[in-house]
């Protein structure tokens, strides 16, 4: 008798564990969301004397859908009546508003003032005609890629007038001193007027601080 109790008792025990041993084991992936940095300010590029990948300066707003940014241009031409140098002059502000969703932004340009003025015979000169956007958070990392279309005007070519395409991926974040790190990779057409080798894409990594603040 007491042998078939012992036998019924081991019998209820591995019923008990079999469907628990059977069970597929829980996932312990979770995504944490993290706040985003807040990239608004006026930030002046650390070094003075370079231009930038978003330039000497410019104004960030941001709120919860999108980042304006507004900067200066400028505009370069070259003349060959003027000794083989090309001539920077001030071009319009530009406002650009990228919104987090990843939504396409297109934008249509026309050509700068200045540019009607010059002698298409002697003058070289090149703008952006239209653009196609796209933003996302990455991480803490805002990145931004834009399709440009660039309408160059060469006398020497043929056509003077044509188009050639250029792709920029821009990623903007905070480092923890609180400068605003600008990475841009831009990858374009080859050129088949340059007599120098190109190398692209190339990494232009430009630090912003924001404006009034002094280097410790």
């Amino acid at each position: 008798m007491s042998r078939a109790i012992v036998v019924a008792a081991a019998f209820v025990a591995v019923a008990t564990i079999t469907p628990h041993a059977q069970t597929a084991p829980q996932s312990t992936f979770s995504i944490v969301k993290r706040d985003r940095v807040d990239l608004s300010g006026h930030w002046e590029n650390v070094n003075p004397a370079g231009f930038g990948a978003l330039g000497k300066e410019f104004t960030a707003a941001q709120d919860a859908t999108s980042l304006t940014v507004e900067m200066a241009t400028v505009n370069y031409t070259f003349d060959t009546r003027q000794g083989g140098s090309s001539v920077a002059t001030p071009g319009p502000m530009r406002r650009m508003v990228y919104q987090f969703n990843g939504v396409e932004t297109r934008e249509a340009f026309a050509m700068p003032e200045k540019f009607a003025t010059l002698d298409p015979s002697h003058a070289y000169f090149g703008y952006t005609s239209s653009t196609s956007t796209r933003a996302a958070w990455q991480g803490d990392q805002l990145v931004v890629v834009t399709h440009n279309t660039i309408r160059d005007h060469r006398p020497r070519h043929t056509p003077a007038d044509f188009d050639s395409e250029q792709t920029t991926r821009l990623a903007l974040s905070l480092d923890s001193d609180g400068t605003l790190i600008a990475e841009r990779i831009i990858i374009a057409d080859p050129d088949s007027d340059s007599a120098l080798r190109t190398n692209l894409p190339g990494v232009m990594k430009t630090v912003y601080r924001k404006a009034g603040l002094v280097r410790q």
